[in-house]
């Protein structure tokens, strides 16, 4: 047998990473395979604190019928919800609680901090973290009854802070077809380069407010990840897995042209290769620093570029406050 069906219980602690059912039994695509940066973040935190925790998935099964052995026995269930995996969540709080009366549940992510009413109208999120979690999440696992709950969360002023993610924290694949395709703990090729592929952040909040995007209600602009713990991280994948390719998961990667000259000047001196890689940008910044896109492009491999279009109508781009 293989995880999930396999995992032991090492911890009264229980991580479940949310998401659609069956995405890594059956998924349509690479992209329901992608792993939460959030989760192995946190977790990796909490291990290296002293605090195990066990993971669960409810991606990794094709019903509820399937989870509801895996939730019984823990004290508590943390989790990170998404708006997307707002309806996951809830389902899983309503089924832990009921195999776990007198358990608790800690819920987080980007949901608790856009759509507060929505998660404190559920009795069973025992505690709401909104915000960041990773300078909070020790104390609060460690001692959850000291806090309200609803919880102001704590985040790093710089990604320096971070360590780097122990991935093999991440759920894996939970059939045999998936798992052959998969290059876990790294992730699966997805149409932009060659697996494996090394998903990684090096910002994490877009310094533009567009209206419609809530990233920045959500996370405090933060101090960007150094360079060389970019390259050093991709280096150490490689050593351990072999990259193929790299996506760097940014909302906005072309910023910060001082930070993008370093990796111009690093990236293809210091990695073991210069793998090619996925990244996002803005057709106004690309017509403000030409020569550092073109730069980028040549000299680092930039294969695959996301530019995002809005709108052909300057008053909507205004109205959007791009």
């Amino acid at each position: 047998m293989t995880w999930p069906w396999s995992r032991k219980k090492t911890s009264n602690i229980l991580w479940l990473d949310l998401g659609d059912l069956g995405d890594l039994v059956h998924p349509d695509g690479p992209h329901e395979q992608w792993q939460d940066h959030g989760l192995g973040l946190l977790r990796t935190i909490l291990h290296q604190n002293g605090i195990q925790t066990d993971l669960a998935s409810t991606r990794a099964v094709t019903s509820w019928e399937q989870l509801a052995p895996q939730l019984k026995g823990y004290d508590m269930l943390l989790m990170n919800v998404r708006s997307y995996t707002f309806p996951s969540g809830y389902k899983a709080a309503q089924i832990y609680k009921e195999l776990n009366p007198n358990g608790l549940i800690l819920a987080g992510g980007m949901h608790a901090t856009v759509a507060l009413d929505e998660m404190e109208a559920i009795p069973q999120f025992d505690k709401i973290c909104q915000g960041p979690g990773e300078k909070i999440i020790v104390d609060l696992v460690r001692d959850p009854h000291s806090f309200p709950r609803v919880i102001r969360g704590e985040g790093a002023r710089s990604m320096a802070e971070w360590p780097m993610i122990d991935r093999t924290l991440w759920p894996q694949p939970a059939s045999r077809k998936t798992r052959r395709k998969f290059n876990w703990p790294l992730e699966p090729e997805c149409g932009w380069g060659p697996g494996p592929v090394a998903t990684i952040l090096t910002s994490r909040v877009c310094p533009w407010q567009c209206v419609f995007c809530n990233e920045n209600s959500y996370i405090p602009n933060m101090g960007r990840r150094p360079v060389d713990a970019v390259i050093e991280e991709l280096n150490d994948l490689d050593d351990k897995y072999g990259i193929g390719s790299v996506v760097i998961h940014d909302s906005m990667f072309f910023q910060n042209p001082k930070w993008l000259h370093e990796w111009i000047d690093k990236y293809p001196r210091k990695a073991n290769k210069v793998w090619p890689y996925w990244a996002a940008g803005r057709s106004d910044t690309v017509r403000q620093w030409p020569d550092l896109f073109e730069a980028l492009v040549r000299e680092t491999n930039w294969r695959t570029i996301s530019i995002g279009f809005e709108s052909g109508s300057d008053r909507i781009l205004r109205l959007l406050n791009k």
